[in-house]
């Protein structure tokens, strides 16, 4: 009875190292729980040595045994140079995302602000424990990037007095910490994480205005014909957006980093015009659209302002015969000719204009600069003068008159500024609706003109594209894949091994 009792408690102790195994991989976050069955198993393991410790004493005196710890000594080697291998793979590893959209990686924005960071950056992500696994695989994404990131998991429901002391009102959310500045971000997305690294890195967020009371579309419109989804696109973006009455105003407010005049329908008068002079001569940035005017040009005023400032916005329509959108007899471009500059490096989209004036380089005497295309139609393309034409639906290239392509649709204007000084720069396209609210899916235009607003505002470090909403789910291991991994590898393989063994073994004896 003793003896079958003992044998009973060694299949025990032996089944018992199994479940040490499995907690481990599968609730490891439960610290005290493995603790105490490893601890237990190990004391049990001992009790039963010493109980058989005669049976022990003869086993270590036999061949077997001296056979089966050469063996082991050399499977702990084998193990200690495999689990070296696995460190060094582990902290130096290479990746490859093979997904349609990269989103089992970050994006090369968030690379760019990631490796910018030189301050130690702390996460504490507040959340239920089923959330954990997705979670922890994002960060982990930063912290290959960086070593200076870390993070921590708190258990909202466990702590709720660390949930009430950060001002958490839903869960999951998370706190960015970096040099004393704190960010909440209430969705655990790849954005707003880095929007929340960019906000801790700046003493301030950049101030974009836009110009109102021109009866052009505007930023408070959620109509398909308002910009009120690129307010928020650009928002999202770590800027502060504003409007201004720049007639009211009497000037552009001190803190504008980038002005924008939108799509506008009526006239400036010349205090604006004066206005724009003086905040351009500041060295300040201007980002302007207009649309062809096919009953009357009205904004001859600003136009001339801008030939001043090296770039002309023609009242004319840009015919694409080449690309465009089907049913726009050409009048709708679609422009896949982009130049190499710091706003369109990286885009491998295409943009589509419609109905869009020529962007051309003015040598102004009165402030120099360069000129650059950012978009432009394709070589079956003209710009076309004489809007009877276009209102008979019968537009033809007419030679002397219209100018032919390729035609710029976007260009960029640099000042030649003095040593030291910031230069003005100047975005302009020559259409307003690519981006009003009724193209909203057409995340390529909007990914466009806030690249823009980056190359204005002066963030360089923003110049590539991140991506404004992941269409698949990145791949996590959830728990069948988990209980197949460990069968296989816990169970499977060393049965397979212990009978090959077995086998080995008494061929040996055989021989």
């Amino acid at each position: 009875m003793k003896k079958s009792l003992i044998s009973l408690f060694n299949i025990v102790n032996v089944i018992l190292y199994f479940v040490v195994v499995a907690l481990w991989l599968s609730v490891s976050d439960e610290i005290q729980l493995c603790l105490f069955v490893s601890g237990a198993t190990i004391v049990m393991s001992l009790v039963l040595i010493i109980i058989q410790r005669d049976r022990f004493k003869d086993l270590y005196s036999s061949h077997f045994f001296k056979e089966f710890t050469n063996t082991v000594v050399q499977a702990f080697l084998i193990f200690c140079i495999l689990g070296l291998v696995n460190y060094l793979a582990f902290k130096n590893p290479l990746k490859k995302d093979y997904t349609n959209y990269n989103n089992n990686s970050l994006s090369e924005q968030t690379v760019k602000v990631v490796k910018s960071v030189k301050e130690k950056v702390n996460v504490k992500i507040f959340s239920d424990k089923t959330f954990f696994p997705n979670i922890k695989a994002l960060f982990e994404l930063y912290r290959q990037e960086s070593s200076l990131f870390e993070y921590e998991f708190i258990d909202a429901a466990i702590r709720p007095d660390l949930v009430n002391k950060e001002g958490i009102t839903q869960v999951p959310a998370l706190v960015v910490e970096m040099s004393g500045k704190k960010q909440t971000v209430l969705n655990i997305r790849e954005l707003e994480i880095t929007n929340a690294l960019i906000k801790l890195t700046r003493d301030k967020l950049p101030v974009v205005y836009f110009l109102t009371n021109h009866l052009g579309p505007s930023i408070a419109d959620e109509s398909d014909q308002g910009l009120s989804y690129l307010k928020n696109f650009i928002s999202k973006l770590a800027y502060t957006v504003k409007e201004l009455d720049l007639l009211a105003a009497g000037e552009v407010p001190k803190d504008a980093d980038v002005l924008v005049i939108w799509g506008p329908k009526t006239g400036f008068d010349k205090n604006e015009i004066s206005a724009l002079e003086s905040y351009m001569r500041s060295g300040k940035s201007l980002l302007v659209s207009l649309d062809p005017m096919l009953n009357g040009d009205v904004l001859s005023d600003l136009r001339n302002f801008l030939i001043t400032w090296g770039v002309r916005v023609s009242n004319n329509i840009v015919v694409d015969k080449g690309s465009f959108i089907r049913g726009s007899n050409g009048l709708a471009p679609i422009v896949q000719d982009f130049s190499k500059h710091k706003i369109s490096d990286g885009f491998n989209g295409q943009l589509f204009f419609p109905v869009s004036s020529a962007i051309e380089f003015a040598d102004s005497p009165l402030h120099k600069g360069s000129f650059q295309y950012l978009a432009r139609s394709s070589g079956e393309s003209w710009a076309e003068n004489d809007f009877n034409e276009v209102a008979n639906g019968q537009v033809e290239f007419t030679e002397g008159v219209d100018k032919l392509g390729p035609i710029a649709l976007a260009g960029t204007w640099t000042g030649h500024g003095a040593e030291g000084e910031r230069p003005s720069r100047i975005v302009a396209f020559g259409n307003s609706t690519f981006v009003t609210n009724q193209y909203g899916r057409m995340v390529g235009n909007y990914l466009f003109l806030t690249s823009a607003v980056d190359w204005l505002s002066g963030r360089d470090l923003i110049s590539s594209f991140d991506r404004p909403e992941l269409k698949e789910e990145p791949v996590f291991i959830g728990g069948p894949q988990v209980g197949i991994i460990f069968y296989f590898s816990v169970l499977f393989l060393p049965i397979v091994f212990i009978i090959a063994s077995i086998l080995f073994y008494r061929k040996r004896r055989l021989l």
